[in-house]
């Protein structure tokens, strides 16, 4: 699709302000459907802190199992979903951008609609 669209329009993804984001994410979403695998450990790499074990009192009782609730040991935080939450949205709102020239070339702003 990346390329498609550079190709096609002259879109590329790599110049979004999301896209460093939206990369890791899809790192994420990879160690959530696939386990332990090259997206795992390139997010290791990455993000080694998504791979830490929990502070809370729980984790140092003993006879407790815990297991990462997704993937192969990764453990993501409210805060985190929200990031990758609001980099999707960003990177949605960027892309717009970037097609309103080419489908709607009078418009200058995201608000007026082709119309």
């Amino acid at each position: 699709m990346q390329d498609l669209l550079l190709e096609e329009v002259g879109v590329d993804f790599s110049s979004f302000k999301s896209w460093s984001k939206l990369r890791e994410l899809r790192l994420v979403a990879n160690t959530i459907k696939h386990g332990d695998g090259h997206s795992a450990q390139e997010l290791e790499i990455l993000r080694p802190e998504l791979f830490e074990g929990p502070n809370d009192f729980l984790h140092r009782l003993p006879g407790v199992p815990l297991r990462p609730l997704l993937g192969e040991g990764l453990r993501l935080t409210q805060d985190q979903f929200s990031t990758y939450k609001d980099c999707v949205q960003q990177f949605w709102s960027e892309l717009a951008e970037a097609l309103l020239p080419v489908y709607c070339p009078n418009t200058t702003k995201l608000i007026s609609a082709c119309t």
